[in-house]
């Protein structure tokens, strides 16, 4: 099946989200040099990647990933 694919704006709830769920509380800290990193994330509308990988995707079988997602993940590794 598709993916469930989400905008960019819904991808930075679910960041905010995140973050006060599980740093809410103070314990998440960052340095004057992780400030750029964490902007350019916050700026890079990756929503597009579905549809340039749309034909690689199959409408039959388990629902998959959104490509989005799955770049996100690896480019934060």
């Amino acid at each position: 099946m598709l993916p469930m694919v989400r905008s960019h704006q819904q991808y930075q709830s679910f960041v905010e989200q995140q973050l006060r769920i599980h740093y809410g509380n103070g314990s998440l800290l960052f340095v004057a040099k992780d400030w750029s990193l964490v902007k350019k994330f916050w700026i890079t509308d990756l929503s597009c990647t579905f549809r340039l990988l749309e034909g690689a995707f199959s409408c039959r079988g388990p629902r998959s990933i959104d490509p989005a997602d799955l770049l996100r993940s690896y480019l934060l590794i």
